[in-house]
């Protein structure tokens, strides 16, 4: 019941915004956890969760190292032989993330044994999706989104804890081939001839919006991320965990502006022939108050605001906000 109070608080404290206590109610649930007498129930419906709200704070820092949460022990996803549905799938691949996250920053784990469970991942699960059949479209749904955090991964693990921002470039064709799936995901998410995929306006969960956003931020083609930020904009809740629709793609459109000193509108004819942006013009993080202010205006009516730094480096790796 304890840990069920956790996901409830740490919900409620997203809906706020506040980041902070959100993590704290975290690091409470997995500390009870790794106490417990592991009961299949928890194992089932309550570890997963943790696990991947566990990966949070990588995605908040503004390029400070994160806030580490205590890590699930006992926990462990060993590969299986095959994959017997999406779920040991998924619980598979989040396990996988956790791990190289956490030896981007810490460098406690194996990169090259990390790389070999990405690609039995990826081996297992084109067996699974073979023997999916044509009507299995929320597990279809589900995988799609799988197969863009295993994209993501296998840039993650090539990592170095200093690089470029022009690092990311030898990535182009994976960022390409991850937005291929969000579209994809869309697709299958609207087809008038498949079973609906639920909508919602929240998930307390990450999913589809920090990824995209990501590519917004590191792929400099601008036709992948322009095609990523509008994406942004249609596939999955309004809202996940901290991170809101509005927000991020009003940040990431501001700055495939700044790089490419490009106004934006809807029309992408064009967007091919533009060059990448050049290292010293290129913003390595924007950190982002997720806590909204009130202003109070002079005719009695409030407005909403959110603090956003876009950071870079000049030539002598001085930070520039």
């Amino acid at each position: 019941m304890i840990l069920v109070l956790c996901v409830l608080f740490i919900c409620i404290e997203y809906l706020q915004g506040d980041f902070d206590a959100a993590l704290q109610h975290c690091r409470h649930g997995i500390m009870i956890l790794n106490n417990s007498s592991r009961p299949e129930w928890m194992c089932q419906y309550l570890v997963p969760i943790f696990r991947r709200l566990s990966i949070t704070p990588f995605f908040f820092g503004g390029g400070e190292p994160p806030t580490r949460l205590p890590q699930l022990i006992g926990f462990e996803t060993p590969m299986p032989s095959e994959f017997s549905d999406a779920r040991e799938a998924q619980t598979v691949i989040d396990d996988v993330m956790i791990r190289i996250m956490g030896c981007l920053y810490d460098g406690n784990d194996d990169r090259v044994v990390l790389a070999s469970l990405l690609e039995d991942w990826d081996s297992k699960m084109n067996h699974l999706e073979r023997a999916l059949p044509p009507t299995a479209t929320a597990d279809k749904y589900a995988i799609y989104g799988m197969r863009f955090k295993h994209k993501m991964a296998r840039i993650y693990i090539q990592q170095q804890k200093s690089h470029t921002e022009m690092w990311w470039d030898q990535h182009l064709d994976i960022f390409r081939d991850a937005v291929k799936l969000a579209e994809e995901a869309s697709l299958l998410s609207t087809a008038p001839d498949h079973q609906r995929i639920p909508q919602s306006s929240f998930s307390f969960e990450m999913s589809w919006l920090p990824m995209l956003f990501f590519i917004v931020l590191k792929c400099r083609d601008l036709k992948i991320r322009h095609m990523a930020l509008s994406w942004m904009a249609q596939l999955g809740p309004a809202k996940e965990g901290l991170f809101d629709v509005g927000t991020l793609y009003r940040v990431g459109r501001r700055l495939i502006e700044l790089e490419h000193y490009i106004a934006l509108d809807d029309n992408a004819v064009g967007l091919e022939s533009e060059a990448v942006p050049p290292e010293e013009k290129r913003y390595f993080a924007i950190p982002i108050n997720h806590e909204l202010e009130v202003i109070p205006e002079k005719d009695g009516t409030l407005s909403y605001r959110r603090r956003v730094k876009f950071l870079r480096k000049d030539t002598e790796d001085n930070v520039i906000a």
